[in-house]
């Protein structure tokens, strides 16, 4: 069940990465559009899994690029990672909210 939940979470925040630096590029008037392409790739907060322990799921609070990442350890397995890119969650609302008149 760790396994189905890191993946989730996974596939989500690369969604939302991929699809804010694609809307930012479309984006015509949004300032500052350098900043909010390299702030949508990292990821700050999120879950881990280490496969040499089954259900072991674990909080990760840091910085990585790209939010999703996988590295092979010595001891055998993969470490999955995956942290949420809540700058690409602000581009989305400020480039997908209707403007109010």
């Amino acid at each position: 069940m760790a396994t189905l939940f890191v993946v989730g979470v996974a596939l989500l925040c690369a969604v939302i990465s991929a699809w804010a630096v694609l809307r930012i590029i479309q984006a015509g008037d949004l300032a500052w559009k350098p900043l909010w392409l390299i702030g949508s790739l990292f990821g700050v907060i999120g879950f881990g899994l280490d496969p040499r322990a089954p259900g072991h799921l674990f909080f990760h609070v840091g910085f990585q690029i790209p939010v999703v990442m996988g590295v092979w350890s010595s001891a055998g397995g993969l470490l999955l990672k995956a942290l949420f890119p809540p700058i690409a969650l602000v581009a989305l609302v400020k480039i997908e909210a209707p403007v109010r008149r």
